[in-house]
């Protein structure tokens, strides 16, 4: 038994203080380290919210990008099998040289090649007609919707009193596949 003897108040006020002790020391040692914690937390979230942020926006950069070359390249893409490509080529030589007053002598569609980004079409022409109307023909073949490249031109006078001329041309298109 203890020496001294505490009376009924003085136990219960030592027994609050020993409850405000705990509490005291509880909210030091857990309440306010959860806190900081807490604001740290808070803070990592918001810088990562600001990074998926910026994140969310280059995507939308990158597709917006993607979907303009998309619309810019769909012109280069290639539409069907080479036999079906070279078809419509050859359709298109035939719907400028009806256009234009002059004659397909010979028409050499080439075999395809395949190139570093894409197949290359190429047709051999023997075009005759009258220099003005060769010149536009030529004019239609690389001008939109066809946009044909001239890889080679070689042009033939037939006679020094007749105005047509004969011209070889060596034409070609790179698609996408």
């Amino acid at each position: 038994m203890s020496k001294y003897k505490l009376s009924e108040r003085e136990k219960n006020i030592f027994a609050l203080c020993l409850s405000l002790m705990a509490v005291f020391l509880l909210y030091q040692l857990a309440f306010v380290p959860m806190r900081s914690k807490d604001k740290i937390l808070e803070n990592r979230i918001k810088v990562l919210e600001r990074k998926l942020l910026k994140a969310k926006k280059k995507v939308q950069k990158a597709k917006m990008f993607k979907d303009g070359t998309e619309l810019l390249l769909q012109p280069f893409k290639q539409k069907g099998s080479n036999e079906e490509v070279m078809s419509s080529i050859l359709s298109a030589v035939e719907e400028a040289a009806g256009k234009g007053d002059v004659v397909l002598a010979d028409v050499k569609p080439q075999k395809v090649r395949k190139e570093e980004f894409g197949n290359l079409f190429s047709v051999d022409l023997s075009v005759e007609g009258e220099l003005s109307e060769v010149v536009r023909f030529i004019h239609q073949l690389q001008n939109p919707p066809n946009d044909f490249q001239i890889e080679e031109f070689n042009m033939n006078i037939r006679s020094s009193r007749s105005k047509v001329i004969k011209t070889r041309l060596m034409i070609s298109r790179i698609l996408i596949p």
